[in-house]
């Protein structure tokens, strides 16, 4: 099994909301979206990398072994039925 690490900070990237640019919105809303934008931003984007990318690939096959990167026997936590889907090891997620 390998592992990677990404360390991604976008706050260079989005511009910080200006309450004169934001319409339709009670000025109780303005304010808050102006106080919290950082911190949402930091959240939506550690979501997003931890499990868009993170679990994207959890279980997987080897192509050239068959190896499972799980046990054969794991079992969906939601369902009960042992795991029958996973990504192939040349498969790239995107």
């Amino acid at each position: 099994m390998s592992f990677g690490f990404k360390n991604v900070n976008l706050g260079n990237a989005y511009p910080t909301p200006k309450a004169s640019n934001i319409q339709f919105l009670s000025q109780e809303d303005v304010d808050l979206i102006c106080k919290y934008q950082k911190d949402s931003l930091t959240i939506i984007v550690a979501l997003h990398e931890l499990l868009g990318h993170g679990t994207g690939k959890l279980l997987t096959k080897d192509v050239e072994t068959g190896e499972l990167n799980f046990p054969a026997d794991l079992k969906n936590p939601y369902t009960g039925k042992e795991i029958d889907t996973y990504y192939l090891s040349t498969e790239t997620w995107s």
